[in-house]
């Protein structure tokens, strides 16, 4: 299973997207601030903690009990200069520290039935195959 995250729009203070899975879309996405790095260019200097995007890249996802939510959500792996990114619920810029929410945009910069989102995707990702890749690409 393969996750694609197309960051479709950008501001001074978030990041848009759309996450689709095996190439069908899926839901909406939010992040803080894309500053157009990529896995191979990002340094701790061009990171501002807590407001940057993750660098573009394809990452390796796994399902983890998450201990700052108590539930179980994917954790990206080996993200450079970024540690606990997980994909989980939030409505705005404020409720992301570098990790992506899911839900639906209707207004810039606000996603909303975030549970109801992320719901729905821990269900899709629980009928991927134990043993077998889930990765996801994020794109600018």
């Amino acid at each position: 299973m393969h996750l694609t995250l197309q960051r479709t729009q950008r501001a001074e203070r978030y990041t848009m997207g759309i996450l689709s899975i095996d190439g069908e879309p899926f839901c909406d996405t939010l992040e803080p601030t894309d500053r157009h790095l990529t896995a191979e260019t990002i340094t701790p200097d061009k990171k501002i903690v807590g407001k940057t995007a993750i660098p573009t890249g394809t990452y390796a996802v796994s399902l983890i009990h998450s201990k700052k939510f108590h539930c179980k959500l994917p954790l990206l792996h080996k993200v450079p200069c970024f540690t606990g990114i997980e994909i989980h619920i939030g409505n705005t810029s404020k409720d992301t520290k570098g990790c992506i929410l899911v839900g639906e945009n209707r207004v810039p910069g606000l996603i909303i039935h975030s549970r109801r989102t992320l719901e729905a995707l821990l269900e899709r990702l629980n009928q991927h195959p134990e043993g077998e890749p889930l990765t996801i690409t994020i794109r600018d």
